[in-house]
């Protein structure tokens, strides 16, 4: 009998577990609040974003915007692997008129 090596099932190690790639869908995030002189600046800054929107093409997941006093709030989400550069271009349209601008960006996954 073989000391070192147990010959029950309990102590055989199971089979290697075979080298793969996994891929997770990640999402970008990204949260917008710009803040205007006045309502009349937030609303043109609101027509040149509808322009710049209708004129892009991307893979957008989800947009939306409100306006709270002279606060205009975006939220975008966009998938990671693909090219999201319009969402940014949207940013700049509304940052060249705002006072002041805050962001937030994140990454989630997707189950």
């Amino acid at each position: 009998m073989d000391l070192e090596r147990p010959s029950c099932s309990c102590h055989v190690p199971p089979p290697p577990v075979p080298p793969g790639i996994t891929f997770a869908r990640e999402l970008i995030r990204i949260r917008c609040a710009y803040r205007y002189t006045g309502r009349a600046a937030l609303e043109h800054a609101v027509g040149e974003l509808r322009e710049r929107i209708d004129r892009d093409r991307g893979e957008l997941l989800s947009l939306r915007c409100w306006i709270e006093d002279v606060w205009l709030l975006v939220d975008v989400t966009v998938p990671m692997f693909v090219d999201h550069r319009f969402a940014f271009t949207w940013f700049r349209v509304l940052a060249r008129t705002a006072i002041d601008a805050r962001f937030d960006v994140a990454a989630r996954g997707v189950v």
